[in-house]
């Protein structure tokens, strides 16, 4: 295998050098992260924020760390901070506007921030897609290994159709119907597949 060079590998950094194996700490990083988060979450129901808060601090200062390893001027030192802090910010804005329609919760907010930080806007967001196409996948078969499938299919349905009735009163959803996903794991398998399709130079 022929070695990366650095100054290849701090394009990269800053997105405008394809080579994957500059990436690898990184992603390395967040599937570790990831597979505390999706621990805890599958066992309590909750991120700490020690985890998700502690990646959000210390993740920029380690891009630029990285850049000036690999022999960046100060320019693209800072270029890979702000990359991390960009990539924090947008890949928390559309689960944030979920947590508001309390579709996803506030400790999945900030887990999808903090792998932004550690991934940087392409690879994060990458991940963040990566991560609702898992939960597609394993919400149904979650509910049908609890048995509550169709029951669940069926309020859905109802309350997606009472939304687009004009003029109908709101029919509040039972409390036994409700369901609340531990999106964890998915992001979990959502890093997985990310770090997969980089993997190597």
């Amino acid at each position: 295998m022929v070695p990366l060079r650095a100054d290849a590998a701090l394009n990269a950094r800053v997105g405008t050098f394809p080579a994957s194996v500059a990436d690898m700490p990184f992603l390395i990083a967040a599937i570790g992260i990831a597979f505390v988060a999706a621990i805890m979450d599958w066992r309590t129901g909750n991120i700490p924020n020690w985890l998700t808060y502690g990646a959000l601090v210390l993740f920029p200062p380690l891009h630029a760390v990285h850049a000036g390893l690999l022999g960046g001027s100060m320019r693209q030192v800072l270029t890979t901070a702000g990359m991390s802090l960009l990539g924090a910010a947008l890949c928390g804005l559309l689960p944030l506007l979920l947590w508001f329609k309390r579709v996803c919760g506030g400790g999945d907010v900030k887990l999808f921030a903090a792998l932004g930080a550690v991934l940087e806007p392409l690879l994060g967001f990458e991940a963040q897609v990566y991560s609702y196409y898992a939960a597609a996948f394993l919400l149904p078969i979650g509910l049908l290994y609890r048995g509550i499938f169709l029951k669940t299919l069926k309020s859905s349905v109802l309350a997606v159709v009472r939304s687009f009735r004009r003029g109908e009163q709101t029919v509040p959803v039972d409390p036994s119907e409700q369901q609340w996903f531990k999106l964890g794991p998915a992001i979990l398998v959502g890093c997985l597949l990310t770090a997969l399709t980089h993997w190597g130079p």
